[in-house]
């Protein structure tokens, strides 16, 4: 559909504007529409700036900012009044405006445009804007005035360079001091003649700069050794010379510091710094001024070493008693044995010993490794030496007893080789083949029975095996010597199931057989034909009825213990069968069971109860209550450092130990051995059965039984037992639950007394303990604790 052109109808734009828009949209073409509202614009656009520039005519001939002025003044409107002055470059009436207005900003801003920089100051000061009035002043050159604003707005810096400026520096130094610029602080102070503060400002600022700078030297470690060196020289000039000898000190200025020491009066101190500055002859004369004559031998020997003059050095180092130093020259000359010497002098005994033997000199090897405590090579020298005595000497010395027992063996010294024997320690790698050779050299003397003991206690600590066969092995000899034929023939038999071939054994023991067959079959035939026609005794019968064996738990000296069943009771009980030693001699077997039943009435918590003894056909037995645990010696094996746990196995101890002796009843053999930890922790004591009677009336004398190692003194001697020699016994064991050892492990137990304090084997013992176990085994027993009693008060005191 085609359109119409659009005509312009000036009637209708100004009767209906939106319908004339409508039509001039939708009939014109688009160059018309945009022609037309380009026109437009233009007429708006001078429409606007027409109306701006007669408002600007008309203003121009009406405003004047004098007169205006003056109208606001009357009006009171001071403030405007006072701008209109400044707009009309009334200066003078507008700063007087400002002042009435209180406008002093203003009045500040309007002088400072004129550079009258004082007055300027002075209204900024007013309107409170001091950093502003510090500036004015700063600008018309009053220095001290401006630092005055700048300390007031907390400007330390600026008011330090104000008063620099102003040739204040006692001030400006205070205040650089006070930002903290130390060494800026430092120079100041030198302006202003004080030397004493400016080094001090030198020595804070090296001080804190020091900790800071940890790298390697720079220009900031130059800076700093400077300030250093400045504050030394300061300080001397003030006479302050201790604090100039600890900065240039700490500067590395050595020569310096020595002299500001000397100046001081530190003549030590000086000496030792010029050592460091290697000025040897002023440290050696000052060191001869102080008497100290060997020191200044010794300052001339690092001269003389500097120089590599070595032979003065070593005798000047020699003289002056600095005998490692006389050393290293001599042996850089070649001089061993005279290194050697020096290295005697110095203690270092093992070098020297080595200089020796590299000079072909073992005496004087020798003497050094025995000075230096290296007593087994020491015995080695002495040995290719043969002075044997001394070797033994060192290897006693050294606590190897077991080779110096040899060494005298060799010489035929057979008493001396018993005597270090006996000293060797049950806890030692070497105290079996000790053993066997102590058992060896006292059968060789005669003293059958003691080297019997001696075999018997290597074997009760350790079952049979391929190691000790041999001691098994001279046992069986001793018994056959002491025709003691069952005996041997037992042990002989325990080494063939271990070894069939071992030795002679084999033949050995079917001598012994068979003559103990023969014996055995005369024997029997003398007993039939003795014995009285009567029937068995139901007893007997009973009894071996009774107990129904479950499996071995146990043997010593009092016979073998085994686990077994009470068929009648329906409970377990440790069933012990005694030794033929006992049940074969009548008094032996009648004093013991007049004993176990004594035992018998013992009924308390920490006490092994006994049941009930009896015959089973030829066998002596005693039954007891079983404890299901291990032995305390067993428990400190495997726990040596619970002293807690100690304190409370003791106290449990003693109770039981108490409630024997309120039933005048004593152990006389009480050790770890003798106490059982059952699972529970309860503890019990064992073996009362070897127990005796005490009474006032009757002193009991009694031959040595029992462990000598927990023996009470009067116990070994011979002497009265009672209940103070069990007190003895119980302090034994704490010691070894304390100390990890018995109080006495070597030589005769009687006469070492008095022992080492527990405390110095174990330094976690305490004090209050340490006391109460030496009170215990006192030799003396006037000494000694009187009562169990008390030392249950003391141990709760531990708690």
């Amino acid at each position: 559909m085609n359109q119409s052109p659009w005509s312009f109808d000036g009637s209708l734009l100004f009767n209906d504007p939106l319908l004339f828009f409508q039509q001039f949209i939708s009939g014109a073409s688009e160059a018309t529409v945009i022609g037309y509202a380009f026109l437009f614009l233009l007429i708006i656009i001078g429409f606007i700036f027409g109306q701006r520039y007669l408002s600007m005519r008309g203003s121009t001939n009406t405003f004047n900012p004098l007169k205006e002025a003056k109208e606001a003044e009357k009006s009171r409107d001071l403030f405007r009044a006072a701008e209109l002055y400044e707009q009309g470059g009334e200066y003078d009436e507008a700063i007087r405006a400002y002042k009435e207005a209180r406008a002093y900003q203003q009045v500040g801003r309007i002088f400072e445009l004129r550079k009258q920089w004082q007055e300027a100051a002075q209204f900024y000061k007013l309107s409170g804007d001091t950093e502003k009035a510090a500036v004015m002043y700063q600008k018309g050159g009053e220095y001290v005035r401006a630092a005055e604003c700048y300390l007031a707005c907390k400007k330390i810096s600026l008011a330090a360079e104000a008063y620099e400026k102003g040739k204040r520096f006692h001030e400006a130094a205070a205040q650089y001091e006070r930002f903290g610029n130390l060494l800026k602080a430092a120079t100041v102070y030198e302006q202003a003649n004080e030397l004493d503060k400016s080094a001090e400002m030198y020595e804070k600022y090296f001080l804190r700069e020091k900790r800071a700078h940890t790298g390697p030297p720079s220009e900031k470690s130059r800076q700093l050794a400077q300030s250093a060196y400045q504050s030394g020289q300061h300080y001397i000039k003030v006479k302050q010379f201790q604090k100039a000898t600890e900065i240039l000190t700490a500067g590395g200025f050595h020569l310096e510091a020595a002299e500001a020491a000397v100046h001081g009066g530190e003549v030590e101190k000086a000496a030792e710094l010029f050592l460091a500055a290697r000025a040897f002859d002023r440290a050696a004369a000052l060191y001869e001024q102080m008497g100290d004559m060997h020191r200044g031998h010794r300052v001339v020997g690092k001269k003389f070493k500097e120089e590599k003059e070595y032979l003065a050095a070593a005798e000047s180092f020699e003289r002056g008693e600095g005998w490692a130093e006389a050393a290293e020259m001599y042996e850089l000359m070649g001089r061993k044995s005279q290194a050697a010497r020096m290295l005697m002098n110095n203690g270092d005994y093992h070098r020297a010993s080595e200089l020796f033997l590299a000079e072909d000199d073992p005496t004087a090897a020798a003497e050094a490794y025995e000075k230096g405590g290296r007593f087994r090579e020491a015995a080695e020298l002495y040995v290719q030496l043969r002075q044997f005595d001394k070797a033994a000497q060192m290897q006693e010395a050294g606590g190897n007893f077991f080779d110096a027992a040899v060494l005298y063996k060799q010489q035929g010294r057979v008493d001396e080789s018993i005597s270090y024997l006996q000293k060797i320690d049950s806890q030692s790698s070497n105290y079996y083949q000790a053993s066997l050779l102590l058992g060896q050299l006292l059968t060789e003397k005669g003293m059958v029975d003691a080297a019997r003991e001696r075999y018997q206690k290597i074997l009760s600590q350790e079952s049979i095996g391929p190691d000790n066969l041999e001691c098994y092995y001279r046992l069986a000899l001793l018994y056959e010597k002491r025709r003691e034929f069952e005996e041997a023939q037992s042990l002989y038999e325990k080494i063939l199931a271990e070894d069939f071939s071992y030795r002679d054994v084999k033949t050995r023991n079917a001598v012994i057989r068979k003559a103990l067959a023969e014996v055995k079959k005369v024997l029997e035939a003398t007993r039939m034909e003795e014995l009285p026609a009567k029937p068995a005794s139901p007893s007997a019968q009973q009894t071996s009825s009774r107990y129904k064996i479950i499996k071995k738990i146990g043997q010593g000296g009092m016979g073998v213990v085994y686990q077994a069943e009470d068929t009648v009771l329906k409970r377990i009980v440790a069933y012990k069968i005694l030794p033929a030693a006992i049940r074969e001699n009548e008094v032996i077997l009648q004093n013991f069971l007049q004993e176990a039943r004594i035992a018998a009435g013992l009924n308390h918590p920490n006490v092994v109860t006994i049941f009930d003894t009896g015959k089973n056909g030829d066998e002596i037995f005693i039954t007891m209550e079983y404890v299901n645990g291990i032995t305390l010696k067993e428990f400190l094996e495997k726990n040596p450092s619970d002293l807690k746990a100690h304190l409370e196995i003791m106290k449990e101890i003693c109770l039981g130990v108490a409630y024997a002796h309120s039933k005048n009843v004593v152990h006389r053999d009480l050790k770890p051995a003798n106490v059982m930890l059952a699972h529970d922790r309860r503890v019990k004591i064992m073996d009362f059965g070897l127990a005796k009677v005490v009474s006032e009336s009757a002193a009991d004398k009694t031959s040595v039984k029992g462990t000598p190692l927990y023996m009470a003194p009067e116990q070994i001697l011979g002497e009265k037992v009672d209940h103070q020699s069990d007190i003895y016994s119980l302090g034994c064991t704490f010691y070894r639950m304390a100390a990890g050892r018995p109080p006495f492990v070597q030589g005769d137990v009687y006469y070492h007394h008095p022992p080492t304090p527990p405390r110095e084997l174990n330094p976690h013992v305490s004090e209050a303990l340490n006391r109460l176990i030496l009170k215990a085994i006192e030799k003396g027993k006037s000494k000694r604790y009187k009562k169990v009693s008390e030392i249950i008060a003391d141990l709760e005191k531990l708690s």
